[in-house]
């Protein structure tokens, strides 16, 4: 599933979204700066020049610090339900952050070990965005090229519009199971 932001309420579907919660994968630890209530503000660049803005407690990023320490190799998660757009690309506020160790896959042939640079020095960077956006109510699907249909959903207190393209059998099967229950909610 492909999911693109738009920020035109024209021609979204009115329908309550009920929950937007994206994550971040990303590599290099970004410099923080001290923000008041005991938060910090990291950015985050995103291949194209989107820049994600992250607000999290002081605490979190401390901890997410250490913990970058402690591998070679590593990636971080950063989750948050409280997405908005600003004049520089997307912000995450209240956000957690997980530091991951990653694993590196040993080559079957013999190679002449490597040494691996400072793990502290990859230029901090967005590797995937996954969004989830929980709904209830359906939306019109427009038929779209390729077997494709558009889903858009509109988010009431702040006017985003979220536009998801999916595959016109899987959204044909939501349909379908949609109309088969009195009250559900849906999750692209």
């Amino acid at each position: 599933m492909e999911l693109c932001w738009v920020v035109d309420v024209s021609m979204a579907e009115k329908l309550k979204v009920i929950k937007v919660e994206t994550t971040l994968r990303f590599e290099g630890l970004p410099s923080a700066r001290e923000i008041p209530n005991k938060k910090v503000k990291v950015q985050l660049p995103q291949a194209g020049g989107t820049i994600f803005t992250v607000i999290m407690s002081t605490r979190s990023w401390r901890r997410a610090k250490a913990s970058a320490a402690e591998f070679v190799n590593w990636s971080g998660i950063i989750t948050s339900e409280d997405l908005s757009k600003n004049e520089h690309g997307w912000r995450l506020s209240e956000a957690g952050v997980k530091i991951l160790e990653t694993e590196v896959k040993q080559s079957k042939e013999e190679i002449e070990p490597v040494e691996l640079p400072n793990p502290n020095a990859i230029e901090p960077k967005v590797l995937k965005v996954d969004t989830k956006i929980r709904f209830a109510g359906l939306p019109k699907a427009k038929p779209m090229p390729d077997k494709k249909v558009k889903v858009q959903l509109t988010r009431e207190e702040d006017g985003i519009v979220f536009s998801a393209f999916l595959n016109t059998k899987t959204w044909r099967k939501a349909e379908a199971d949609a109309k088969e229950f009195k009250h559900w909610v849906g999750v692209i």
